[in-house]
């Protein structure tokens, strides 16, 4: 096994001993799921795993500001189906300006010196439907506000 990937049994084990441990910071406010979606290869089951252990963390701020897909986006090369699970879990981070300069995940991904252009080209999709969702949202558009959440879903599982 690869030492940057966490046993899921063992992930399992310790939320099942210890339930609150998913909802807890460390002293520079990271979550379990921060630190998951850090590693170099991020597990989907423990990222679901966290998750179910503790919907909350997903819109969690560590200290700097950063939500897990800013954490996530912080790197060269994205695992999209990981991607696509972050985004489904919480689509409004893509807005959200978390970190101590401002950034959204979608600064934070082009911050990289080589960003993965897929990455790049979902983030910049979703983000737009976002956008257009919120319009007709304010407005009476509530049939289009339907199809702009189903294509949003969609976007999320595609690419």
């Amino acid at each position: 096994m690869n030492q940057d990937t966490p046993n899921l049994e063992i992930v399992r084990k310790l939320v099942k001993v210890f339930p609150a441990g998913p909802g807890m910071p460390s002293n520079s406010g990271n979550l379990p799921l921060h630190y998951c979606v850090s590693r170099a290869k991020p597990s989907i089951p423990i990222i679901k795993a966290l998750f179910n252990a503790c919907p909350e963390g997903i819109r969690s701020g560590c200290e700097e500001g950063y939500l897990p897909l800013h954490r996530f986006l912080n790197r060269s090369i994205v695992d999209l189906e990981a991607l696509r699970q972050l985004i489904n879990y919480f689509p409004d981070a893509l807005l959200a300006k978390s970190t101590q300069r401002g950034q959204t995940p979608l600064h934070v991904a082009l911050d990289n010196h080589a960003p993965d252009a897929l990455a790049v080209e979902l983030l910049l999709q979703v983000v737009r439907l976002i956008f257009l969702f919120k319009i007709f949202a304010s407005g009476t558009g509530g049939f289009v506000v339907l199809v702009l959440l189903s294509k949003i879903r969609s976007l999320a599982f595609k690419i």
